[in-house]
């Protein structure tokens, strides 16, 4: 450090720093020492005067900083510690010097103890600096430590009993009163019973005497905020005047009844945990408490809290140690236990009387899982009836606590009842309850209930204490039913032995209920069993066991009933009625055995009437085999005769055992002659039914058919069928023979039209030529000529007859209700068959020209083969039938989800004789026929199918109705033509029959023009008008039946005004048209004068 200069003044020598004249030492004290806390003076030890000292030294002593400075030390120290302090001064020992307690007076002149120690300055002095720290606070402490230590001092030490530590506290609240000039000093605490600190009790109070004693008294709580504030808030309470403090006003009576004036009471609590209360009083005159009796008293209580928490930690362990050795002797009685009500039964005893609780139960969970079920109770209400008491499992308001346990396995501990909405009303002296699941290792098994008429019964570590019990009664439980199930299942299998054994033996379920009404009583004693058959005639057969007896008047046995049903395959059977000879009810285990025995008596039932429907069935298949007209036999894979039915062996003339072993050759070569290949060799190589048609040499016709069966790939025999069909191949010969003569006919049709267009040209013109003047040999020869041509046209007219279809008989129907008229024919045989009908008829469906036994027919056939083909896919089906309106024609479509058409087969399922059928099913002519009859009524059949996704068969039928008269455009009524002298177009692609008509026209004195097709007539029609137009019906092109309809959408008054000319008189179209239309025709060929008079009425307007 630089040194300065050197200056002298009149408070003696000191010495400046280098920073300039101005900052001398006493500047440099002020300036370091003004902010510092610990008190400090700049002493000049040669004159014992103070030269300066800082705003901390002032406060400590009283003085200001102006009534210090120049005072001697001596006003401030006793001389020895003056003395004490400059020695280390005069010893000119640099740095600090050792602290050491000194006595300080004040202005006022009292006193403070302060921790003094010196510096000592050199330079510019000497110099003495004097550092004071304030040792009032922690001499007070000291005070006030070696108070607490002699008051607690009978807390020293781990109390062994409540006596012991009631003996202590007593000696200390009488110190602490006595140390805090206190009138009275003691303890208080909540009343033993009242969890709810509605009165507090003075347990242990010291008096001052000739002051009256506090002890004993209990103070409300209820309502008193000010006791509300100290326990929950864990805070003091000071009063300085209780008759003043308005949070005294609730005890006011009790304040003037012991004088209390002031007032501290102090919070007894552990981990903020309110044990109790320490009261002091002062009486006589208000006293209010020092810092250092509040300090006092703080400590105390702390320590007195302990040792009470101490005390009731060691009065738990004790318990604890209490509970776990009676506990263990419990659970070595239970492991020793085999039954599962003693087990229970013995839990819930020991657990109230060894442990000293009220009530205990224990709920086991019943097998659906939603309900507990009371199983074992001690000491509880009469409404805890193990027979009749059911928890829900929830942890839900009303539920109970046992439930909530249940639900959410964990223990739940209610120290008061009466807050918890679980809890679930039982008995009514419980006030506090706990509940442990007993767990399993797949969740619950049930709960133990433990209840007590105390609050706060229970604590932390009695939950951890039976929740470890709860685990061993759980294993206890397991082996208990282990055990009981073990036993029960031997007993299950000898009973079930002997019943099971004695049904392949026994056909008369009723000596078979005798056999397990025995078995039953003799292995389980304390049943005995009834049982009741239905009988199938009507009535009722029973039995009862040897044992037991007969059951108590008015249906009551003498213990729990069980019914269980007796189910058949046909319905409820009959009952097992089970009685106990014990008040408990049935186990899981034992309801199970009786169950398995109700089971297999049903099934001994069942296989009864299987037996008997066996034999009817194997006797009516006898009956069927042998009523079969043709001839039948059953082969083993070795061709080798099994069976022949009745026909078989009239044919052969021989009996049964003469024909046993014979091969098919052998037998069917005696009756068709040889044949080259047998069917069942085929049927075996293709794994399909094989037939052969075979022409027997002596004259007939047989089909030998052989439906082959495998099992395992391997043929296991095959059923051969023989049947004679020398009448069905004629009648299918003369069928070939009608199809063919269809088929002429329609040949014969269109050579017929062909024909009467030059036959109607050779009678024309010869018909003209014979209105001539000729010479005779001349007309002898054309009219040779004439009636040739007629008789030509004849023989076309006999074959056209001959050819034609007759019509059906057809009316004005609905074809809704023919459809519903052909379900109902069949409603019964769908419904037997599980097959759904579907029906979505249109309510307005207009009425048409059909024959209603026809359309039934189509609609039967098509009905019948959905039905067949969806049994045979998989049992059953639904069938949609729906009608409708289609592009002006009325449709009709059925639609099976059977197994549909293979796409090979959907091009002849309408060809005659075809069939996917087997054999003897169908002939496969019923599409082929409903196909006809459709057409014959000017409609379309047709089939869809995807395989996998049914059939769909959509049947169309034109509207027939009739058309009112159509008007001229505009409402103006035709022109009348002239009867002579008209104007006529005549439209015919046949130039000879053209130019015949033009000229008999023409010599009628009529204007002519021709076209050779319907297009031609129109371009006609476009240039001038007609008064007539004959037309051909077919032609080219536009046919005169276009040409009509044209006609009438332009001019509908022409179109009243056409006669047709056609040589087509078998087609169906020609006559429909016709018909429709109610046009005028000449059919050819045609006779002139016949042509003369219809054109001249059409002229005519007739």
């Amino acid at each position: 450090m630089a040194r300065g200069t050197r200056h002298a003044s009149a408070k003696g020598r000191f010495m400046t720093r280098s920073v300039g004249p101005s900052r001398t030492v006493p500047g440099l004290f002020l300036a370091l020492a003004r902010h510092l806390d610990e008190g400090i003076l700049l002493v000049d030890p040669v004159a014992r005067r103070v030269v300066e000292a800082n705003a901390a030294f002032c406060r400590l002593s009283g003085c200001e900083p102006s009534e210090i400075a120049g005072q001697p030390l001596d006003h401030l120290h006793d001389a020895e510690d003056l003395e004490r302090l400059l020695r280390g001064g005069r010893a000119r020992v640099p740095g600090n010097g050792s602290a050491f307690r000194v006595s300080c007076r004040r202005k006022d002149g009292s006193r403070w103890s302060a921790s003094l120690r010196g510096l000592r300055i050199e330079e510019g002095g000497p110099w003495l600096v004097a550092i004071y720290q304030d040792a009032t606070p922690r001499e007070r402490q000291e005070r006030r430590e070696q108070h607490r230590r002699e008051i607690v001092s009978p807390l020293f030490g781990r109390a062994a009993s409540a006596e012991e530590l009631a003996t202590g506290l007593r000696a200390l609240v009488a110190s602490l009163g006595q140390a805090t000039d206190s009138d009275r000093c003691g303890l208080a605490f909540p009343l033993p019973a009242d969890r709810h600190r509605k009165q507090i009790a003075t347990d242990i109070f010291w008096s001052a005497p000739g002051i009256r004693s506090f002890e004993g008294v209990q103070v409300p709580f209820a309502g008193n905020r000010v006791l509300q504030e100290i326990l929950e808030r864990n805070e003091p309470l000071v009063v300085e005047d209780c008759g003043a403090d308005p949070r005294l006003v609730p005890f006011l009576n009790l304040v003037r009844e012991y004088d209390l004036r002031s007032l501290l009471v102090q919070p007894l609590a552990v981990s903020g945990v309110v044990r109790g209360l320490l009261a002091l009083h002062r009486c006589k005159e208000p006293r209010p408490f020092s810092e250092e009796h509040l300090g006092l008293v703080r400590d105390v209580a702390a320590h007195a809290a302990v040792a009470i928490d101490n005390l009731v930690m060691a009065e738990r362990e004790r318990r604890r140690e209490r509970q776990i050795r009676l506990l263990a002797e419990v659970q070595h009685r239970v492991t020793r236990l085999s039954s599962l009500p003693d087990l229970l039964d013995l839990i819930t005893r020991s657990v109230a009387e060894t442990l000293g609780f009220r009530f205990v139960n224990i709920c086991l969970l019943e097998p659906e899982g939603r309900h507990l079920k009371v199983r074992s109770v001690h000491g509880g209400p009469a409404a805890l009836d193990p027979a009749t008491t059911r928890i829900p499992v929830a942890d839900a308001p009303g539920c109970g606590l046992s439930g909530a346990a249940a639900a959410t396995g964990r223990a739940v501990l209610c120290n008061d009842v009466s807050q918890d909405p679980r809890y679930l009303e039982g008995h009514a002296e419980t006030r506090s309850e706990l509940d442990v699941p007993i767990q399993g290792p797949d969740g619950p098994l049930g709960v133990l209930s433990i209840q007590s008429d105390r609050l706060d019964a229970f604590d932390p570590g009695d939950v951890d204490l039976f929740v470890t019990f709860a685990g061993q009664v759980a294993v206890a439980i397991r082996n208990a039913r282990a055990f009981e199930s073990e036993r029960s299942r031997n007993s299950q299998l000898q009973i079930l032995h002997r019943v099971q054994s004695s049904v392949a033996r026994l056909d008369d379920p009723l000596e078979l209920a005798q056999i397990a009404a025995d078995a039953i009583h003799q292995l389980l004693p304390e049943f005995s069993v009834t049982v009741s058959l239905m009988d199938p005639r009507g009535g009722e057969r029973g039995v009862r066991s040897a044992e037991g007896g007969a059951p108590a008047a008015g249906g009551a046995g003498p213990g729990p009933r069980l019914r269980v049903p007796i189910v058949s395959a046909q319905g409820d059977a009959g009952v097992l009625t089970v009685e106990a000879g014990r008040p408990q009810d049935f186990s899981d285990e034992e309801a199970a055995t009786f169950r398995t025995v109700a089971g297999i008596l049903g099934v001994a039932m069942d296989n009864a009437r299987l037996f008997e429907r066996v034999e009817q069935e194997r006797e009516e298949w006898a009956r069927t085999f042998d009523a079969i007209t043709d001839m039948v036999s059953v082969h083993d894979g070795d061709f080798r005769l099994l069976r022949a039915n009745r026909a078989l062996l009239a044919r052969l003339d021989a009996p049964a055992y003469a024909l046993a072993g014979r091969t098919c050759l052998e037998l069917y070569g005696a009756i068709v002659g040889p044949s080259p290949e047998c069917p069942h060799a085929e049927a075996e190589r293709t794994h399909q039914p094989a037939a052969r048609e075979i022409e027997r040499p002596g004259g007939g016709v047989f089909r030998l058919t052989a439906l082959p069966c495998f099992r395992v790939g391997r043929l296991a025999y095959s059923v051969h069928l023989c049947e004679e069909i020398t009448e069905e191949r004629r009648l299918r010969e003369q069928l070939l023979q009608s199809e063919k003569m269809v088929a002429v006919g329609q040949l014969v049709s269109g050579v017929a039209h062909e024909l009467n267009n030059p036959l109607a040209s050779v009678m024309g013109y010869t018909q003209l030529m014979l209105g001539r003047p000729l010479e005779n040999k001349l007309r002898t020869g054309l009219e040779r000529v004439f009636h040739e041509a007629q008789r030509a046209a004849k023989i076309v007219q006999n074959l056209l007859t001959f050819a034609r279809k007759h019509k059906p008989e057809k009316r004005y129907l609905g074809l809704n209700g023919i459809v519903e008229k052909t379900l109902e024919l069949r409603a019964y045989e769908l419904r037997v068959s599980n097959v759904e009908v579907e029906m979505r008829l249109e309510p307005d469906l207009p009425k048409t020209m059909l024959d209603f036994h026809q359309l039934q027919q189509v609609l039967l056939n098509i009905i019948t083969n959905a039905e067949q083909a969806m049994l045979v896919a998989h049992g059953r089906g639904r069938l949609r039938i729906a009608t409708g309106r289609s592009a002006g024609r009325i449709e009709l479509r059925v639609q099976d989800d059977g197994p549909g058409i293979p796409p090979e087969h959907m091009g002849r399922i309408f060809d005659p004789f075809f069939t996917t059928k087997p054999v003897g099913q169908g002939t496969g002519l019923g599409l082929s026929i409903c196909h006809g009859i459709v057409n014959d009524h000017g409609g379309r059949l047709w089939a869809e199918s995807l395989p996998g996704e049914g059939a769909t068969f959509t049947l169309e039928l034109p509207i027939l109705e009739a058309e009112p008269a159509a008007e001229a455009p505009g409402g103006a009524a035709p022109r009348a033509p002239a009867a002579a002298g008209g104007h006529i177009l005549v439209v015919e692609d046949e130039a000879a029959i053209q130019d015949l008509l033009v000229e008999i026209l023409s010599h009628e004195g009529h204007r002519v023009d021709t076209a050779s097709s319907g297009t031609g007539a129109l371009a006609k029609l476009e240039k001038g008008e007609y008064d007539l137009i004959i037309s051909d019906l077919k032609m080219p092109g536009m046919g005169g039946a276009e040409l009509y309809e044209r006609l009438r959408e332009k001019r509908p008054d022409l179109a009243a005004r056409v006669i047709f000319t056609s040589g087509d008189t078998v087609s169906p179209e020609t006559h429909a048209f016709l018909d429709r239309t109610g046009s005028v025709a000449i059919l050819k060929p045609f006779k002139i004068d016949e042509l003369k008079l219809t054109v001249a009425r059409c002229l005519q307007g007739h």
